[in-house]
Parts: C-alpha cells; sequence; structure tokens
C-alpha cells in the first residue's frame, strides 16, 4: 500500500517488527532529564502523527531497550552534525533489529525537539533523506520541524499503515546476518 505524496523513491525503507519502541536513556555525564523531555518532545512528533502507532516506552535499563539514546553537547562548525542514528537491521527482509541515537543538544528548544524529530524518523526506517527541503526528514530539516504530508505519508507506506502490537510478532534472536548503517 502506498501514501501519496511521498519521497519512497528518494529512501530506502525499512521497519520495525513491533511497537512501541523500547527506548532507553543513557545516564552518562551528558544526561540531564531536561535533555530526555526534549528528546521525547520530538519522538512524540511522530507519535502523534501516525495516532499513536509509532509509539515507545522508556526502560530503565539498556539490556530491555532495542532504541538506546545518548545526548553530546552540540558545539556547531562545519564538520559538526545535530543528531545520528545508527539502525542494525536484517537486509532480507529490512527488519530493523536495533536503533543507537546521538542527539546533539544546543540549548535551543526548538532546534533541539527538530533533531529529535528528525533522527526518530530515521529510527522508525526512513533510510535516507527528503529531496523535499519543507520536510522534516530533509537532509537539513525543515524551518518548522513539523512532521509534513510527506513525511507521514513515508513512514506509512513502510508498515502499510499497520503498526505492528501483536506480542508474538517481536522479533527472535536470528543467526541471520545484520547489517547497520548511519544517518544524520
Amino acid at each position: 500500500m502506498t501514501y501519496e505524496p511521498n519521497y519512497v523513491a528518494s529512501v530506502d525503507l525499512l521497519r520495525w517488527s513491533l511497537f512501541p519502541l523500547r527506548v532507553f536513556f543513557v545516564r552518562d555525564a551528558e544526561y540531564t532529564l531536561e535533555k530526555q523531555q526534549l528528546a521525547t518532545a520530538g519522538f512524540n512528533r511522530w507519535v502523534a502523527a501516525t495516532d499513536n502507532g509509532a509509539d515507545y516506552t522508556v526502560v530503565t535499563s539498556a539490556s530491555q531497550a532495542n532504541v538506546t539514546v545518548r545526548f553530546y553537547d552540540f558545539v556547531g562548525g562545519d564538520n559538526g552534525t545535530l543528531g545520528t542514528t545508527n539502525v542494525t537491521f536484517t537486509p532480507s527482509d529490512n527488519v530493523i533489529r536495533s536503533a543507537e541515537l546521538r542527539l546533539g543538544i544546543t540549548g535551543t528548544d526548538s532546534t533541539d525537539i527538530a533533531t529529535a524529530a528528525h533522527e526518530y524518523g530515521h529510527t522508525l526506517g526512513i533510510s535516507g533523506h527528503s529531496p523535499n527541503r519543507r520536510d522534516l526528514m530533509h537532509e537539513f530539516g525543515n524551518a518548522s520541524g513539523q512532521i509534513t504530508q510527506s513525511d507521514l505519508n513515508t513512514i506509512l507506506t513502510a508498515y502499510c499503515g499497520q503498526f505492528n502490537r501483536n506480542a508474538n510478532a517481536r522479533s527472535q534472536r536470528t543467526d541471520e546476518p545484520t547489517r547497520t548503517i548511519s544517518m544524520h
């Protein structure tokens, strides 16, 4: 099933086998509750846009998580990046096994929330960037930090509009090879 308009032709689509995702925030020297709240505000944009389909729960240990989040202070510069998402998936079926997000914190709430929303879009399975500057998933995001109809339609196409909640569908560990990609 395809939802239009979208930018599926410009990206590779991956997907999780089961929601909610289990998110762990690493409590290192860079962690603060305020940073976690900014990140979840960004993640919640996708949750709201998908009518709770792409939801998550925060867990208290890394061993429970399939998504790990770390923070760093963003200092800028030409080589700086506001965020990075590493996604590990099984190439035979494009099912995501785990994701690691690194979120740069600028101190500007709107920028930090938009960065978290963009990186969560990669976490959900948008492997690549929209060619349209108005989309959140454009390489540089959009000025509003909001999910556009094209962003939403692209993720809905990845999941055929269905975000599985069947506990029996939870991915089991497999000996099948995985691949890890990094996106900014």
